[in-house]
């Protein structure tokens, strides 16, 4: 049942300008074949990092044998456990605590896509149509395994927000469109009658769960007082970690702004908090991240855009239609105390080092000169503003600052043209006099054009540190290079130092990375492949590389490599398909 695992260590070190940079490549191999099984690494800090697959194995009553196994900082395994989970499910998301990791898996309609070693990789976005869920409890020090399943009885997008606190999981994110909403919406579109009276047959609604994992009841929390379009944005445990916080965004009408609103539940999920969060008249907010600082204290770090006249969205399957454009203009910093709003501040996208530049980078690369003259005279501007969209990280606390990270990007779209057989037929006419015209048609072929919408392009990262009263005192940025991913997720990952921060991010079976300091560029973008650390091996081909702070000064990096080693032993496979991971030091 077990796999056979190689585990390789080297150390091999580069020279930094102001930074000792050490690629320690501690390597755990696992055989992939053509069809192979999908793994998963969670680095858990210094209790080391689980990994766990589907197996093909069943088990009784049709579930299927997935395979956990424990590592600690050194990869030396620690255990490896096999337990039963039912079939037709996909990981989701996670979470963890001082003792337990905690998995939620859930039917996913996202179509799944082929990686080139062949395995199967799900898109990891659970749309559960009327489906069930399993929240699988895992023990780091002894392996111990339970499961707690559960349904969502309507079509929901719960992907983002999954956390547990005294075993009490909940389950977050919105409503979804049924096929008859969608299809009955359509249909009033062709009559105009949505042009004229803005109606909409749906409206999104926050979905919030509370799983208790000890009993296995759970209930849906609802919050009737929102009216329109509502969904949860964002949660964070309580600093004493008695309750959760949640941040729903409510876009009431289309004549009325979006607001924000900071609610914080009890373990048992019953509201304790609400507190109102609102731009000024000239701004909206559009989304946001919370930092819980103690019992009173939330700081909210996110972006917003100048208030705009609303416009007529009637897909009510798309992100329009619930008028939640995630176009922004800036950075806003607002903090909480006793459930009051103490103020909110904003930074423009000109207030950041190079935004303009990085942003506009990968679109220059394609312009014309008279492109590239009439973008200058609009940067040039002070009164232009500059669109872009940012998936803001989670808040990082260091050295009394507040670090945002966040990644601009925007969607990637093109056209394909394709050729529809029209067979050839005859129609009749009869004119006044009872004249009969006979047309004919012959079989022919019509060009037509869809929109294919290939991934979210990332440009760059920005990282920016802000003093407790919310004031910027530096900012810096990371160009990405040629990211194209399929779902929007983190692709730069940070480690803050106390005097420097590295930014890292995997590409293609590289390591490409930045150090600064504050305002500061310690080093300048490197880039370092990810070796196997056996003499004479050829890396033929990379798929799916990612990588992960883990601890103190350690990344973990995995993902799929092909290799070739034409100096293989006698014994040894020449050619060889690998799930790795390595452990990668800066020093």
């Amino acid at each position: 049942m077990k796999r056979s695992l190689t585990l390789i260590c080297s150390l091999l070190f580069f020279g930094f300008t102001g930074l000792s940079y050490a690629q320690s490549v501690n390597r755990v191999e696992i055989e992939a074949k053509k069809v192979a099984d999908d793994y998963t690494v969670i680095p858990i800090g210094k209790d080391g990092l689980i990994m766990f697959y589907e197996s093909k194995e069943k088990a009784s009553g049709g579930n299927k044998i997935w395979i956990f196994s424990r590592y600690d900082t050194d990869f030396k395994e620690v255990w490896t456990k096999e337990f039963p989970i039912q079939r037709n499910l996909d990981y989701i998301n996670f979470d963890y605590n001082q003792d337990n990791l905690y998995l939620f898996l859930g039917k996913s309609t996202q179509p799944k896509s082929k990686n080139e070693n062949g395995s199967t990789r799900s898109a990891a976005e659970f749309v559960n149509n009327k489906g069930d869920f399993e929240i699988v409890s895992l023990n780091f020090n002894t392996g111990d395994i339970k499961n707690t399943s559960g349904e969502i009885p309507f079509g929901a997008d719960v992907s983002q927000n999954f956390s547990v606190i005294n075993n009490h999981a909940f389950i977050s994110g919105k409503s979804l469109a049924t096929a008859g909403q969608v299809c009955l919406q359509g249909c009033l579109t062709c009559t105009f009658i949505p042009w004229i009276t803005q109606y909409t047959t749906f409206h999104f609604e926050a979905v919030l769960f509370d799983v208790d994992l000890t009993t296995g009841t759970s209930r849906q929390i609802k919050n009737p007082e929102f009216k329109g379009n509502t969904y949860v944005m964002e949660a964070d445990k309580a600093a004493d970690g008695s309750g959760m916080d949640f941040i729903f965004k409510n876009k009431p009408g289309s004549e009325k702004p979006t607001t924000f609103y900071l609610k914080r539940y009890s373990e048992k999920g019953d509201e304790l908090t609400k507190t109102t969060i609102q731009g000024d008249k000239k701004e909206e907010l559009v989304t946001s991240r919370v930092l819980n600082l103690n019992d009173v204290e939330q700081i909210l770090i996110g972006t917003y855009k100048t208030a705009t006249p609303p416009k007529k969205y009637f897909n009510p399957g798309s992100e329009k239609a619930m008028a939640y454009g995630t176009d922004a203009e800036g950075m806003f910093f607002s903090k909480i105390n006793g459930g009051s709003q103490k103020y909110i501040k904003y930074y423009s996208f000109k207030d950041f080092k190079r935004f303009y530049e990085l942003a506009t980078q990968y679109g220059v690369r394609k312009m014309s000169e008279r492109q590239k003259e009439k973008l200058d005279k609009k940067l040039a501007d002070e009164n232009y503003i500059l669109k872009y969209r940012l998936l803001v990280h989670e808040i990082i606390v260091k050295n009394d600052q507040y670090i945002m990270v966040a990644e601009a990007y925007f969607p990637q779209y093109h056209t394909e043209t394709y050729q529809v057989y029209v067979p050839g037929n005859q129609t009749q006419t009869r004119d006044a006099q009872g004249n009969t015209t006979t047309h004919t048609t012959l079989p022919h072929y019509e060009t037509h054009y869809r929109t294919v919408f290939d991934g979210f392009r990332f440009t760059h990262a920005i990282v920016a540190g802000f003093d407790k009263e919310g004031n910027k005192i530096w900012d810096n940025s990371f160009e990405i290079e040629d990211i194209l991913a399929p779902k929007l997720t983190q692709m730069v990952r940070v480690m803050p130092g106390d005097n420097e921060t590295v930014m890292v991010y995997a590409l293609g079976g590289s390591i490409k990375s930045k150090v600064i300091s504050g305002n500061t560029l310690v080093d300048g973008k490197t880039s370092t492949k990810i070796d196997t650390g056996k003499e004479g091996d050829k890396v033929k081909g990379n798929a799916e590389n990612s990588i992960e702070y883990w601890y103190d000064n350690y990344f973990v990096s995995f993902g799929y490599q092909r290799i070739k080693n034409d100096d293989a032993k006698k014994g040894e496979e020449k050619r060889r398909r690998v799930y790795y991971f390595n452990k990668i030091a800066y020093q």
